[in-house]
């Protein structure tokens, strides 16, 4: 997630691998509001080797860049995480009310060395100007995030939590009110100073539930309004959800609730493809 209050502010996006084994080639586009964001910058990031051991090509045109990836002949697949790409993408209009663009990849392809597709989920991001948006309705495919003590439902706040408290954050994916299983799922938690804090996925099990757990630092900072945002690809649209929660060193006046939740876990069957925003390193790994 990104907010931008400023035309010509950058946007510094990372599109990293997460568990992948032996790739050899990667490409995909990926695909904004031309009216909202321009292409400033694209360079190769560091989980290729540098040319001449690997090939770097990029094309972009209003809404649109194409990234094309690949290694010399004589060099062997990579297998692990990191980054492949960093694009940095410039606000261009500043509307008087608050919109949005999403941040969706297309034509995504990864090959290892025997030439062989990758079997692989993305998960692309969303940008916002001036201020955060609900996410609409997107042909019957819905995202609720929430955590172990609150959220559930459009609006709701995610509970009351001290420093050093581990907070899970759990995101129901379902279409047409049925659970999607197997789904990558992105989580991103900014702290009370806006800055980003944690990044993470996780994979929907039967129940169309993703979880992720973190604990909340036992600093200054720590105290006051967290925000956490959930993105997911469903019917090739990105799904997103927000959820605040407040956080004190003190326990408020009268407790809190906690709410009984799933048992955390997480799965991986494929290989992820996903997307970091003003992060410099890669946090997208799941468990095997």
């Amino acid at each position: 997630m990104s907010v931008a209050d400023e035309v010509g502010e950058v946007i510094d996006l990372s599109v990293n691998v997460s568990n992948v084994k032996d790739l050899h080639q990667l490409e995909f586009a990926l695909i904004f509001n031309a009216s909202l964001l321009d292409v400033a910058n694209v360079t190769q990031g560091s989980f290729f080797p540098p040319p001449p051991f690997s090939n770097f090509e990029f094309e972009k045109s209003p809404g649109y860049v194409r990234v094309n990836i690949y290694l010399a002949g004589s060099e062997a697949g990579i297998s692990g995480d990191g980054t492949v790409a960093r694009l940095n993408l410039k606000a261009i209009r500043g509307p008087d009310i608050c919109v949005y663009s999403a941040l969706s990849f297309n034509k995504t392809l990864l090959l290892n060395s025997a030439l062989a597709p990758i079997a692989h989920d993305s998960v692309g991001a969303v940008y916002f100007w001036k201020s955060t948006l609900t996410d609409p309705s997107v042909n019957g495919g819905c995202l609720d995030l929430y955590t172990q003590k609150g959220g559930v439902g459009l609006s709701q706040i995610g509970g009351n939590f001290r420093a050093g408290e581990v907070v899970h954050l759990i995101s129901k994916v379902t279409y047409n009110n049925a659970p999607v299983q197997n789904k990558l799922v992105a989580f991103e938690v900014l702290n009370p100073l806006g800055e980003v804090v944690f990044m993470s996925t996780a994979i929907t099990d039967e129940d169309g539930l993703a979880i992720i757990s973190f604990r909340i630092p036992v600093i200054s900072s720590s105290n006051g309004t967290w925000t956490a945002i959930s993105t997911v690809n469903l019917a090739d649209k990105v799904v997103w959800d927000i959820v605040t929660f407040q956080v004190y060193f003190i326990i408020p006046v009268g407790g809190y609730t906690v709410l009984n939740v799933k048992n955390e876990k997480e799965s991986c069957t494929v290989h992820d493809f996903c997307y970091n925003i003003n992060y410099s390193f890669n946090a997208c790994k799941t468990q095997n």
